[in-house]
């Protein structure tokens, strides 16, 4: 039996075609350059002198301070100094893997709320953007689909549909709008994420990305081997 290779690559060609597409499409998307959001507020620095005076609890003190509350549970095994909310914290990380916070004027443990979680996102946006709604995200979904769990959603109130994601564990904060998510969608359409977001199966997204590679390569072989049959 002879096989038709001109027949064949016909077929593969128009099975994957729609795929090449989408791969030069989203290709050109992940290479274009990320803008700055026009309500993101500019960045300012962290440590200013007069901040840093104010300071009254060493590190030794926060150190007392978390072994207080977890009754000396786990072993510190690294200490920062950083900003949260409008205050400066040490974050005190221990060797079972959490965190704590201790206020670095007043020594008073500092967990993540509600109203903290807006405030940080509040204060990352310009003059007149205000926070519209908040919720705690537990669990993913198709408006939040990787990342830290849990987390605090805040909802702004700007034209372009911010959103900020605030760690509930650590106070870590992720923007996102409109655009950026349509973006991150057209991203995601290179490797097949909407294949694992449906399905949540990472073997299928990687089989499939494997299969349309395999009969893209097969395409390509195909038209070289019939463009030299005619030279």
């Amino acid at each position: 039996m002879t096989i038709n290779w001109r027949k064949m690559h016909r077929v593969m060609a128009v099975t994957v075609g729609f795929l090449f597409l989408l791969w030069i499409v989203s290709g050109v998307v992940m290479v274009m350059p990320q803008l700055r959001s026009a309500v993101l507020a500019p960045d300012h620095s962290t440590f200013q002198p007069e901040i840093l005076r104010d300071l009254s609890i060493s590190p030794a003190d926060a150190i007392r301070a978390v072994n207080s509350v977890s009754q000396g549970s786990g072993d510190v095994t690294n200490i920062h100094l950083r900003p949260l909310a409008g205050a400066m914290v040490y974050e005190i990380f221990t060797g079972n893997g959490g965190s704590h916070f201790i206020d670095a004027r007043t020594g008073a443990v500092v967990t993540v709320t509600e109203p903290m979680a807006q405030a940080i996102a509040h204060a990352m946006m310009v003059d007149g953007v205000n926070v519209e709604s908040s919720t705690l995200v537990s669990a993913y979904g198709a408006d939040y689909i990787s990342g830290p769990l849990p987390v605090y959603r805040i909802q702004m109130s700007d034209p372009s549909a911010s959103v900020v994601y605030v760690s509930a564990r650590n106070g870590d904060s992720r923007y996102t709008n409109r655009w950026i998510r349509i973006r991150a969608a057209l991203e995601g359409l290179h490797s097949f994420d909407p294949v694992e977001w449906a399905t949540g199966s990472s073997l299928l997204r990687k089989g499939l990305l494997l299969l349309a590679s395999l009969i893209g390569g097969v395409v390509a072989l195909t038209g070289y081997a019939l463009a030299l049959r005619r030279v």
